[in-house]
């Protein structure tokens, strides 16, 4: 079995590869490349290429995975997720940090600024979708007793950008934080 954070990315890629598998969709949002860490190889030979990392690596200090402490005194004994903070013993609640990096090269020539943002924002969508409705990801468990506790929302935020330009150069990138709230007996 393995440590809950490759769990987690494991099933980040499948639901990936599912939401762009290309015998479901036809079209510029398919992807034939889904893995983890970085593209070594000449991005331009793969259709859009999605890459999932834990943490951040455009940010090494920022998107850390982090241990969730709740202020209860400001809250009036209610944390942030809604439960109260009354159980003696407990547990320890951890946020699991990942982004997902996608490259789309859009080589078509005669393709038009606002037809390449449609493109993008549908690769955008389908992965948003398939993450933040992930059933995969909820339920893992590893050998050290550190169990997922609730995913559901747990895409913090989204970014896509357009670069190059006409006739036929445009690239987009998006990105994506997923956090999930994991909790250790």
């Amino acid at each position: 079995m393995a440590f809950i954070i490759t769990m987690i990315t494991n099933a980040i890629i499948s639901d990936l590869e599912t939401a762009l598998d290309p015998d479901v969709i036809a079209d510029a949002g398919e992807s034939n490349l889904v893995r983890i860490g970085s593209l070594q190889d000449d991005p331009q030979k793969y259709t859009n290429p999605v890459l999932v990392y834990e943490n951040d690596p455009d940010d090494p200090n920022g998107w850390l995975h982090s241990q969730y402490n709740s202020s209860t005194q400001q809250s009036g004994g209610r944390d942030l997720i809604g439960q109260g903070q009354i159980e003696l013993g407990g547990t320890e609640l951890f946020y699991r940090r990942f982004t997902v990096h996608i490259s789309s090269f859009l080589t078509r020539s005669g393709l038009k600024r606002a037809q390449a943002k449609v493109v993008f924002d549908l690769l955008h969508g389908r992965c948003f979708h398939a993450l933040r409705n992930s059933t995969s990801i909820m339920g893992l468990s590893d050998e050290f007793g550190e169990s997922v506790l609730m995913c559901k929302n747990g895409l913090v935020k989204s970014r896509v950008m357009i670069s190059g330009g006409p006739p036929s150069q445009w690239i987009g990138r998006i990105k994506l934080w997923l956090q999930v709230l994991t909790q250790l007996p």
